[in-house]
């Protein structure tokens, strides 16, 4: 520019006008004018325009301090609206920078911002958005209205205008929303926000009788009224401020990864470090996570359970209820176990089986529904369990046993209180009582009780062992009488000793036995017999 006002040089002319030809062309403005620092114009492109009084204004203040200014709308003599942009042209010199000219940028606000804001309402029959301002005591509407075509219009910010949405918006000078009538006296919802860095004001409203048309659209049209306001603000704020926004989605973005990434490590830091199996699996039942604990109760390594279904972990007589239950899940049934823990059996990678306890939980991401078990073995528990209750069903039993020894006068109705007293209170499957008869080798059924489906009948008599030609030995009543002190089997079918009574056994459903002397006056007369259903029932610490 100083270069041009020196030389007068018809190339240099010829090259500014190129430049702001093309300024007009890529960016829509109206007309650019090249105005020296005095304001006269050294060159005028596009349509013919006049700077008002107060751009001109401007103008001044421009070469005075050297800072881009933006005009006011303003109407022409022809009632159309214009608005006006001043960037200095800088010179340095002697270490200054002064102004030797400006460039003079004119735009039509109905070709730059007013077609955006008309095309917002979207599909209603009364919604409108309008563009508002402060005129001395008056609100002024900047864009063409909806349903006054063709003018604009001016409304008095007195008592009368105290329901006036737009007129609202100019006192309140921020965000909000509220109910009033509008510009035709038609009652209206109304959302409004000032726009940063002018005296502009933007307000969104729809007739309340569109608004309320019934109950069961109330929410719908509330939501339309806060997403177009919502809507007008963000393209509001895109077009003034794109640049800060998209660096704040990326600073976003990353810090979210961030923020995941650290979730995720103490995640795989808590489940590795976890003294309970931790198990997960996606909507399918496919084990998608597994930590070591998890390997060590079920005895497969990771690369060995993921990908693998759940059914892996169960018994067979658990898959298919398993199945069935993931299979309902999916189609969006309730829930029975999760958020309280549960007993289940699992299964070893060897094919042992084992009692565990499952507390079970429900995620979901964008990637789908996933399931969290923590198992814990509960194993020695449960045997403790087992042991507390037969110890405490013995203490009853002896307790019944002591009463009825002194309630009962004759052997024969002692002998079958104790056998109903071991069945009832001992939890045992049957018991019986049997005398000594010393010639045949023999312990001979006095008193029964219980459900022995014939076990008693067909084997009640175990022989001496005495004789080398007693096929299968020893019976656990003879091993009792000949030892003075009881004998016990507490896994009857695996015990070969006991092989003769294997088959009656299984009948009756025994899987542990013992058998226990009866003594008068210090000799053995007899024997008590006890038959369990679980093996591993007669303890060591119970009986001792």
């Amino acid at each position: 520019m100083a270069e041009l006002q020196r030389s007068g040089s018809p190339m240099q002319a010829e090259t500014i006008r190129i430049r702001l030809e093309l300024m007009i062309k890529r960016l829509g403005y109206e007309s650019v004018i090249l105005l020296d620092a005095a304001g006269r114009p050294l060159m005028s492109l596009g349509e013919p325009h006049r700077a008002d009084e107060a751009t001109t204004h401007l103008l001044q203040e421009t070469f005075t301090d050297g800072v881009v200014r933006r005009s006011r709308l303003y109407f022409d003599a022809g009632g159309h609206q214009h608005m006006d942009f001043i960037a200095p042209l800088l010179h340095e010199t002697e270490g200054r920078r002064q102004p030797v000219g400006a460039v003079l940028l004119h735009i039509d606000p109905a070709r730059f911002l007013y077609p955006y804001i008309q095309d917002w309402p979207g599909a209603s029959a009364s919604a409108e958005t309008l563009l508002v301002r402060r005129e001395g005591e008056r609100v002024e509407y900047l864009n063409e209205l909806r349903h006054r075509p063709g003018k604009a219009t001016l409304s008095q910010l007195t008592e009368s205008a105290a329901s006036l949405p737009a007129a609202i918006a100019i006192r309140e000078a921020r965000p909000g929303a509220t109910a009033g009538v509008d510009y035709r006296g038609v009652p209206v919802l109304a959302a409004y926000r000032p726009v940063a860095g002018t005296d502009w004001h933007l307000v969104a409203k729809i007739d309340s009788d569109e608004a309320f048309a019934s109950v069961r659209d109330l929410a719908t049209w509330v939501s339309l009224v806060a997403f177009i306001a919502v809507a007008a603000i963000g393209v509001a704020v895109l077009m003034l401020w794109r640049q800060q926004q998209r660096a704040h989605r990326l600073k976003l973005k990353v810090s979210t990864s961030a923020i995941v990434r650290q979730s995720e490590a103490r995640y795989r830091a808590a489940t590795e470090s976890a003294g309970d199996a931790i198990v997960s699996a996606d909507a399918a039942g496919n084990i998608v996570s597994w930590n070591p604990s998890a390997a060590s109760l079920f005895g497969y390594a990771e690369a060995e359970a993921l990908g693998q279904p759940l059914t892996l972990l169960m018994p067979a007589a658990l898959r298919q209820r398993h199945i069935e239950g993931m299979a309902r899940l999916r189609a969006g049934g309730v829930p029975r176990v999760i958020g309280k823990p549960v007993e289940l059996t699992g299964r070893h990678k060897e094919g042992g089986e084992f009692p565990v306890e499952l507390s079970l939980a429900r995620w979901q991401t964008d990637e789908g529904v996933f399931y969290t078990g923590i198992l814990r073995d509960i194993a020695e528990r449960k045997c403790a369990d087992i042991l507390l209750r037969r110890q405490k069903d013995l203490y009853e039993m002896l307790s019944q046993t002591n009463q009825t020894i002194v309630r009962c006068s004759d052997q024969y109705s002692l002998f079958s209180e104790i056998c109903r007293i071991a069945v009832e209170h001992g939890r045992f499957r049957f018991a019986w009582i049997g005398v000594l008869d010393a010639e045949k080798c023999r312990v001979l059924p006095r008193t029964r009780f219980g459900e022995d489906a014939g076990y008693i009948d067909t084997v009640h008599a175990a022989r001496y062992a005495g004789a080398q030609d007693e096929p299968g030995g020893l019976g656990l009543a003879m091993q009792a009488v000949r030892t003075g002190t009881h004998a016990i089997s507490n896994d009857f079918l695996e015990d070969a000793a006991l092989a003769p009574w294997h088959g009656e056994a299984s009948k009756a459903g025994v899987r542990a036995a013992g058998a226990f002397p009866i003594r008068r006056g210090g000799a053995v007369i007899g024997t008590m017999n006890l038959y369990a259903t679980e093996p591993g029932f007669f303890d060591a610490a119970a009986l001792f």
